[in-house]
């Protein structure tokens, strides 16, 4: 799923949007930071978390993979400059 960012904004993906189960308490996750305005930073988490940030260069694009905790909350994603965010949901862990 690709997320257009604004600086600043933030997005609530909703765990139904990253199609995980009712009985899921994290989602594995590869984020893409695609033609990002200039070097930043994205923050990204389980909403009303600590979000996991890192910073890119100004670079065309570039990929992580995390593991976010997010038990029943939703996952938000925070840019510091204009991106587009792409989220690939690659599994999910079950209790």
């Amino acid at each position: 799923m690709n997320v257009p960012m604004a600086a600043g904004r933030t997005v609530a993906l909703s765990r139904s949007a990253l199609g995980q189960t009712t009985n899921a308490t994290a989602v594995s996750l590869k984020v893409t930071v695609e033609s990002p305005a200039s070097a930043g930073s994205i923050g990204i988490g389980a909403c009303g978390g600590v979000p996991w940030i890192v910073a890119f260069p100004d670079a065309p694009a570039q990929s992580y993979t995390l593991v976010v905790p997010n038990g029943a909350a939703s996952v938000c994603v925070t840019s510091t400059v204009d991106a587009v965010v792409s989220l690939t949901v690659t599994g999910q862990w079950v209790r």
